[in-house]
């Protein structure tokens, strides 16, 4: 089998998808409005990446900055590491 792994500081990620209920108010648009930010799955990591990011971990990214490839094949989606906001972090409960 054969896998993608990324190289020079990207990570390859799977964005996740969230129900955000109904929609309320007066004016209607044939457009939504794309939030700025996505919460993607990490799925692999490059080896010259600096964060301290893991597979499995839940980050937040720039949405302009998820890049979808389709080569040869495979096909995935990635990031570059300096368009990671955030880590999401669970505590663990006692």
């Amino acid at each position: 089998m054969k896998t993608m792994k990324p190289c020079n500081k990207f990570i390859l990620v799977e964005p996740l998808e969230f129900n955000e209920g109904e929609e309320d108010g007066l004016f209607f648009t044939t457009e939504k409005p794309i939030n700025p930010y996505t919460a993607v799955e990490v799925i692999a990591v490059a080896d010259d990446c600096t964060l301290d990011v893991l597979m499995g971990d839940i980050i937040i990214v720039t949405t302009h900055g998820l890049q979808t490839i389709s080569a040869g094949g495979f096909e995935g989606t990635v990031v570059p590491e300096g368009h990671i906001i955030s880590i999401i972090e669970c505590e663990d409960e006692e």
